[in-house]
């Protein structure tokens, strides 16, 4: 299990960071159980997701939950929300990433309110995994 939090400003930052990080997953065991949570501040489109869900040059490939979750996905895409100082961004910038060896039962973003607050300026992502001893997802 591994959190993390990329740079908010610098592109080539979070560019290095995803590799960084990768480097160091690859240096775990192959067939280890692997889940990725945090703000990456990067788009699906960025460079930086398509670093951590690409395989190119890895052994490691890890898979955006959201994109291979076993339900549709509840709740909002966007998980910024800036404490409603901001316009809400449609797209996720927060991730839960896996290796192949889980089935991804459901995906959702939380944007419930307390007393007409957000508890933090991101909404939570939350997924449900199932361990799965032989990948249904790695050879996709």
């Amino acid at each position: 299990m591994f959190n993390t939090h990329f740079d908010h400003i610098g592109n080539t930052a979070r560019i290095n960071s995803a590799r960084l990080l990768l480097n160091r997953l690859n240096e775990i065991p192959e067939n280890s159980y692997i889940i990725l949570t945090g703000d990456f501040n990067s788009y699906p489109s960025s460079e930086t997701y398509k670093i951590l869900t690409s395989s190119t040059g890895s052994s490691l490939k890890l898979f955006d939950t959201f994109e291979i979750s076993g339900r549709t996905h509840m709740g909002p895409e966007g998980t910024f929300n800036g404490f409603d100082k901001v316009e809400f961004i449609d797209q996720p910038i927060d991730y839960i990433f896996v290796s192949g060896n889980f089935d991804v039962l459901s995906h959702s973003t939380l944007n419930n309110k307390f007393e007409g607050l957000y508890p933090s300026d991101h909404f939570p992502v939350v997924t449900t995994l199932q361990f799965n001893e032989l990948s249904t997802i790695a050879d996709q």
